[in-house]
């Protein structure tokens, strides 16, 4: 506007002069189509001396004026001719100045040209002011923004029109007004683009400013520039909100604070600003959730069954720190959380910890690897136990480790058990070399037995009583050998087990005066039943022998004098006990021995029950005892645990399953068998017997014979097979269970049996190898015979049979 003021000023300062016509060169200026007829006509001819008077540019007062102006002015005519310039315009176009004033249109840049001639025209054609921006280009790379204002000078005396350009050059100004728009366009962008949404409102909570990201948030409606802000959502018709708003607006201060809205969680600031106050919402509902979920994580952690460290990375003394530890550590170790903050882990460690596994663990930490190893850890009252510990470093982005993380587990119990299973394992692995021994060496005492029988037979009736006393020597000692080999086939758990209802008044009935006699007069014995169940699931043979066995060790153990106690009273084992990860819950009797000897160390107790490991002299014992005592608790699904420490005594608890009140079917037939006299006289009975051991089978014949059978003998299982299909009117099966060829004697049974169902079937074995099951001859008309019988224990169990 003051340069307009300006321009006009000059205008009629020129005006009142009333200069004349100074220029009457004709300079033309290329415009097609231009309509320049009559005052060309009036240029071209020779000027009169008045037009020179009105147009003198070459006045001093004029120069004067026109070239203090800060503004570019440019006088030209109709036809385009400039006649003036000022010095100001000089100085901008410089060197230029000639082809200018030729064809000033040429400097109008390209893309204007054809707009700035429309108004150059429109102004010619109605002789009235008017103004336009073009760009100026010099034609070497300069482009300048000019706005000019034209402004028509008419000759009264000869009606010619020239045109006074007054322009000013806007460029600096252009130029910041690109800057602001692109500051403007950065802003907008940056408010469309941010993950947040933002709003601004006016005093009169008017919205004038709302971005994309608020419009999706809030789900605002489109255009809602100028509607009342709560008429945009009811998301700003929540109470809480419109009270965070007047609080903003009354204390002229921010406000911060956190709203949830339809399942989304807000982060929301609000602070006032010059027109009214702006909004800052982000959406912070995974933030919020990884804040819950890093929470659940914490108080995941710390409950935890395992113990949680996170230590510091230093490895220089004192090394490691610990910086956390979860409830676990509490509650593993006896020690507070605030006890082992700041400290080392080695405040676990004791004299039993293991120092080539510490080097390990030192080594992974020092290279920042991952590392497992086992350590025997102590808790704060001294008591050891065994941890499995994963150290983990922390690794930052720049790969620098920062903190250990170390997960600790007390696998005590776990490590007991496979203690347990490797004892197990070691004595399964003895037992299978000691069942295959037994195995032939019972056939051997079924020879020896079975022919001392016969020629025992033979002598009586010869009246030859010394060699009757030779004869009975020899059967003894082969008893006594028979008894070996069955405690070895019952520790190998290779024979079928007979696992029937025992009463333990029976047992006590037979084995104390034993054990009395055992221990003699020097040792104090006492004897304390209080169980009422009065019965035992197990075997009655192999319980004596427990009762035996305990009895002399433990007289064994106390050299000349001491005192050895059995205790007898019901245990029930609920799943919540101790107990429960060696037994089933259920009922049972515990049988303590306790005695008052020099006891064991911890390494002798590890060994205890490992077949021929023994500390007494290689006289007094074969190590096998306790072995065979394992074993027949662990084949009664029981459990043995022992007590001892040096100087204080030793002591045995074992639990064994409470048995049945109903007397089972095989208590019921041997009272038969006792209640009435034995037959011995079966003729007209076929016996099929299979025996590929051929002396085993002469005296199974032998026997047969006595008792009247016809006997046809096979020696494997296809054979029998043969001969049952020659002979198929057998009246008894007589069968080892391990025969040649493919075929077991269970097997053979089977056969036999798919045509005649009702066969009776007796099994013998020295050695099962778990072939037979106890429940393959619970069966009707199916018994076992271990070998080696007797004469009197074969017609005993035929006895047992029901023939057709």
């Amino acid at each position: 506007m003051i340069i307009i003021a300006t321009f006009c000023l000059v205008a009629a300062l020129l005006a009142g002069v009333g200069i004349g016509l100074l220029l009457n060169k004709k300079v033309g200026v290329n415009f097609s189509n231009d309509n320049r007829s009559k005052d060309t006509d009036k240029n071209s001819s020779n000027s009169t001396a008045e037009n020179n008077q009105y147009f003198n540019f070459s006045n001093r007062t004029f120069l004067l004026l026109a070239n203090s102006l800060p503004t570019y002015l440019v006088i030209i005519k109709n036809d385009g001719t400039v006649l003036f310039v000022n010095e100001t315009f000089k100085t901008f176009i410089g060197d230029n100045l000639p082809t200018f004033k030729i064809n000033w249109l040429s400097f109008v840049s390209k893309n204007d040209v054809d707009r700035v001639k429309t108004k150059w025209r429109s102004a010619v054609k109605s002789n009235q002011s008017i103004s336009f921006e073009y760009r100026f280009d010099d034609g070497k790379g300069l482009i300048q923004h000019i706005e000019t204002f034209l402004t028509p000078i008419t000759n009264p005396n000869s009606g010619e029109i020239v045109w006074f350009a007054s322009s000013i050059n806007n460029s600096k100004l252009e130029d910041f007004k690109n800057q602001l728009e692109q500051l403007a366009a950065k802003r907008e962008g940056i408010l469309q683009n941010m993950e947040d949404g933002f709003i601004s409102v006016t005093e009169d909570l008017f919205v004038d400013y709302v971005n994309f990201r608020a419009e999706i948030m809030l789900q605002l409606p489109q255009n809602c520039i100028g509607m009342k802000l709560k008429e945009t959502t009811r998301f700003f018709e929540e109470p809480d909100i419109l009270a965070h708003i007047k609080y903003a607006l009354n204390n002229t201060s921010s406000d911060n604070f956190e709203f949830s809205y339809k399942g989304c969680d807000y982060f929301i600031r609000i602070y006032p600003t010059a027109t009214g106050l702006s909004f800052y919402f982000q959406d912070i509902t995974s933030e919020k959730s990884s804040r819950n979920e890093l929470k659940l994580l914490r108080t995941a952690i710390d409950k935890a069954n395992d113990v949680v460290l996170i230590t510091t990375a230093e490895l220089e003394k004192p090394g490691p720190t610990v910086v956390y530890a979860n409830e676990a550590f509490e509650r593993v170790t006896g020690y507070s959380r605030q006890d082992i903050i700041g400290q080392s882990p080695r405040l676990l460690q004791g004299k039993e910890t293991e120092r080539k596994n510490l080097d390990v663990l030192k080594n992974a930490l020092q290279s920042s690897e991952p590392v497992r190893v086992l350590l025997t850890n102590y808790s704060k009252d001294g008591q050891a136990y065994f941890n499995e510990v994963d150290i983990s470093p922390i690794i930052d982005k720049s790969g620098v480790t920062t903190h250990f993380v170390a997960i600790e587990r007390d696998i005590s119990k776990q490590k007991e058990q496979e203690d347990l299973a490797f004892r197990a394992h070691k004595m399964d692995s003895i037992g299978l070399v000691t069942g295959g021994v037994a195995h032939d060496f019972n056939n051997l005492l079924t020879i020896i037995l079975g022919n001392c029988e016969i020629l025992s037979s033979q002598l009586e009736n010869q009246n030859e009583n010394k060699s009757q006393e030779y004869l009975h020597a020899i059967s003894d000692a082969t008893r006594q050998g028979v008894s070996l080999t069955r405690s070895l086939l019952a520790f190998s758990k290779r024979q079928p087990f007979n696992k029937n209802t025992v009463v333990i008044d029976n047992i006590l009935t037979s084995v104390i005066p034993l054990i009395k006699t055992a221990l003699g007069a020097q040792f104090e014995f006492t004897l304390s039943d209080e169980c009422s169940n009065r019965k035992l699931a197990g075997d009655h043979a192999q319980l004596e022998s427990m009762f035996l066995n305990m009895a002399i060790n433990a007289r064994d153990a106390m050299d000349c004098k001491g005192s050895f106690s059995i205790s007898i009273k019901d245990k029930v084992v609920k799943e919540a006990d101790k107990l429960s990860q060696y037994l089933n819950p259920a009922n049972y009797t515990l049988i303590q021995f306790k005695d008052s000897g020099k006891g064991m160390t911890p390494e002798v107790i590890d060994k205890i029950f490992d077949p021929f490991f023994s500390t007494k002299a290689l006289t007094k014992g074969t190590g096998l005892g306790l072995s065979m005592i394992y074993s027949y608790v662990d084949q009664c699904s029981g459990y043995i645990a022992v007590e001892s420490k040096i100087n204080q005594g030793t002591t045995f608890n074992v639990y064994l399953p409470a048995g049945n009140t109903v007397e089972n079917d095989q208590d019921k037939q041997q009272k038969l068998i006792q209640e009435q006299d034995l037959v011995t006289d079966f003729t007209g009975k076929t016996v099929l017997i299979t025996e590929d051991t051929q002396m085993v089978a002469k005296v199974a014949c032998h026997i047969f014979n006595e008792l009247g059978f016809n006997v046809l003998l096979a020696t494997d299982g296809l054979e029998a097979l043969d001969l049952f299909e020659e002979n198929p009117q057998i009246d008894l099966l007589f069968t080892d269970i391990i025969l040649p060829n493919g075929l077991t004697g269970k097997d053979v049974a089977n056969r036999i049996k798919e045509s005649v169902p009702t066969l009776p079937v007796i099994f013998t074995s020295g050695f099962t190898d778990g072939k037979l099951k106890h429940d393959d001859y619970q069966t009707t008309n199916t018994e076992f015979l271990q070998k080696p019988y007797t004469k009197k224990a074969l017609v005993e169990t035929v006895n047992l049979i029901t023939f057709s």
